[in-house]
């Protein structure tokens, strides 16, 4: 089973506040999204994942894609469900979350 098992994380947790939750695009990594912390002006939590698929150009994808840009539904759904697995692990259960995606990120 592929798993996430890099992230960075900051900012600061505050009761009722939500993390902020950054996830890269298909051949970027959990650095790529994150020159928006300060254009945001964040001071809450946040955290960025990397994608646990490494791609062809050294960097990584939350699931494969063919070189004319298809991908499966059902690989959609596993990275999906990875991700779940792995917020359920580190974010606690009554935080809301906000999603920041780009590209793979985004779906």
């Amino acid at each position: 089973m592929t798993k996430i098992t890099v992230s960075l994380n900051g900012g600061s947790k505050h009761d009722e506040e939500p993390i902020v939750l950054f996830l890269h695009g298909y051949g970027a990594d959990e650095r790529d999204l994150l020159g928006m912390v300060d254009d945001l002006a964040l001071e809450i939590q946040w955290v960025s994942p990397r994608a646990p698929i490494m791609t062809s150009n050294g960097g990584y994808a939350w699931f494969p894609i063919s070189s004319s840009l298809e991908f499966s539904t059902a690989e959609v759904e596993k990275a999906t469900n990875t991700l779940w697995q792995w917020i359920d692990q580190v974010i606690d259960n009554d935080s809301k979350l906000i999603l920041i995606g780009f590209s793979q990120g985004a779906l």
